[in-house]
């Protein structure tokens, strides 16, 4: 019973999120009594004689719409059984309650199609029932069974806060250990009791709203009103799509390169700069000094002090040389190119290059020293000019 009670619950809590409730029938009223009366039918277990149908079937119960296709209810019954065992009548009563989910067939299927008074409603779950013997002569207890209803339940709206029902129940029981006329029963395994309700009945709508969600279905006039609306979001969606489309066209033209020096028009500073320019961030052309060589003939092998700015593999930036003169280039093996100022003749000299390099930013740059073509250290630079003198010394530019 506790399984079926958490299937029920489940198949609604589903229901509310699957039909995205929240907000959709607040102009509706949602909450509805159910009653009705009729009769009954065993119909297992066998075993005992009865009319064709017993009076009395009665029931009562609130129903919860959470839109106009799913909700839940809560519905109390009772049903009387009679049979006959010899010369003596024997009577049942049994008292059940049982929680349901809804489903309107009618909103479902669309019914207001064709008409806007009738609907069809279908419910299931679980239910705990309690048989009594209620005959001459009752034996005492209380015979506890478990359930499962299922029915159909046709509607007829009458006012907006009334409809006439009809319902068809049939409801299977199990744990049965007597009849429904409470005579002695050894049950099956699994569901062992069976019997069907037929009844009719009123449904009274709750709340303060002109229209149960039941019959939430729209008319003429507002599916007018909402192809109007839905007209008019089209017109303002066909403007952003247009709105958007300039701006695309804008944003496009500013994205332009017309001097392909990779810099877009809408950043573009100097927007006509020569093709294959070396040009900055804004597009302006970076005008790089000239770099000599720095060996280009046999007069470059004397000894000589120098400042290297930095070793790189293109373009050296503008940071290395700019207010830096004169400027020297010395390409290796490993592809890359050293980039050096000056040509001196002692370390003091360097030292005031070093200086206006380092002022500039240039803090790894430091003094080296060539000789006969090949890099030297400061000190053994020193060393030599100290043993060969000046005449060691390359001439300076």
């Amino acid at each position: 019973m506790k399984k079926l009670t958490l299937i029920t619950s489940l198949i609604f809590i589903y229901s509310l999120y699957n039909q995205n409730i929240i907000g959709q029938v607040k102009e509706f009223n949602r909450i509805s009594l159910d009653g009705s009366i009729g009769v009954n039918k065993a119909i297992a277990p066998k075993g005992y004689s009865e009319p064709y149908f017993n009076l009395l079937h009665g029931n009562l119960g609130v129903r919860y719409m959470a839109n106009s296709k799913f909700g839940v209810k809560f519905e109390a019954s009772i049903d009387r059984f009679i049979g006959s065992s010899g010369t003596l009548e024997s009577k049942g009563r049994l008292l059940k309650g049982s929680l349901q989910a809804v489903a309107n067939l009618g909103r479902i299927a669309n019914f207001e199609d064709w008409t806007k008074r009738i609907s069809l409603l279908a419910h299931a779950g679980p239910a705990i029932g309690f048989l009594k013997d209620i005959s001459s002569y009752p034996v005492n207890g209380i015979d506890k069974i478990g359930g499962l209803v299922l029915g159909i339940t046709p509607q007829f709206l009458l006012t907006p806060k009334l409809a006439m029902t009809a319902d068809l129940s049939v409801i299977g029981t199990f744990r049965q250990a007597h009849t429904y006329d409470y005579r002695p029963y050894k049950g099956v395994a699994g569901f062992d009791g069976y019997h069907g309700t037929a009844s009719i009945g009123l449904s009274y709508y709750l709340g303060k709203k002109a229209t149960h969600v039941d019959w939430k279905f729209e008319d003429d006039a507002a599916m007018k009103k909402r192809l109007d609306e839905l007209e008019a979001e089209l017109v303002n969606t066909k403007q952003d799509l247009d709105l958007l489309k300039q701006d695309t066209k804008a944003i496009d033209s500013k994205m332009m390169d017309d001097d392909n020096d990779g810099v877009a028009n809408y950043l573009d500073i100097e927007p006509t700069t020569t093709e294959g320019a070396v040009v900055n961030t804004k597009g302006q052309e970076i005008k790089t000094p000239k770099f000599d060589d720095l060996m280009n003939s046999d007069s470059d092998q004397g000894l000589f002090y120098t400042v290297q700015l930095g070793v790189f593999i293109s373009v050296i930036p503008e940071k290395y040389w700019q207010g830096i003169s004169p400027m020297y280039k010395l390409k290796i093996e490993d592809g890359t190119t050293r980039y050096y100022s000056g040509i001196f003749h002692s370390v003091i000299e360097a030292k005031v290059k070093l200086e206006k390099a380092r002022q500039n930013g240039l803090i790894d740059a430091f003094i080296t020293a060539y000789y006969r073509g090949q890099r030297i250290t400061v000190a053994e630079a020193d060393l030599i000019l100290l043993a060969k003198g000046a005449a060691s010394l390359r001439a300076k530019p």
